[in-house]
């Protein structure tokens, strides 16, 4: 069931402490909010851009993707109240909307145990592309996964 409202806006310094809030409960490695001082470190610099997805103001998801080329997906959550309501597909579709603006592909991991990620990555597009062992805080593999940004026309045109 989709979330009648949500709308995805750049984030701004100013939520971190929801947004650590929010990777705490869906992360066990607390990655980004392992001191609230460096992450918004982090978010303030220029080549990346943090997204949020939200619901009667409350933070219910959020992406981090860096620009570069390729493009990498940084950091997705989505609140496990509001999963399998689109959010996480939102997300990923306004990222890819930067990231075309740099780069020809974007990249990302999850973590291997992670089936329902897998399976929409999978499902949007993104080809697994190789696995990191111990990759995730708790030493857990995670699966890396690839996209291209570069529409099938241009490819052929080229």
């Amino acid at each position: 069931m989709k979330l009648r409202r949500f709308k995805i806006s750049r984030d701004d310094p100013g939520r971190m402490a929801e947004l650590a809030q929010l990777e705490r409960e869906v992360f066990s490695d607390h990655r980004l909010s392992a001191s609230q001082q460096s992450a918004q470190r982090f978010l303030r610099m220029r080549k990346r851009v943090a997204l949020v997805a939200e619901h009667d103001g409350v933070a219910i998801g959020y992406l981090v993707v860096m620009l570069g080329s390729p493009a990498h997906v940084y950091a997705l959550a989505v609140s496990a109240a509001h999963r399998g309501r689109g959010i996480g597909l939102a997300l990923l579709a306004a990222a890819e909307r930067y990231a075309r603006r740099c780069a020809e592909a974007i990249t990302l991991e999850c973590r291997e145990s992670n089936l329902g990620s897998a399976r929409l990555y999978r499902r949007l597009g993104y080809r697994e592309c190789g696995r990191v062992p111990g990759y995730c805080g708790d030493g857990s593999d995670a699966l890396c996964f690839s996209k291209s940004l570069v529409s099938d026309n241009l490819r052929t045109a080229a």
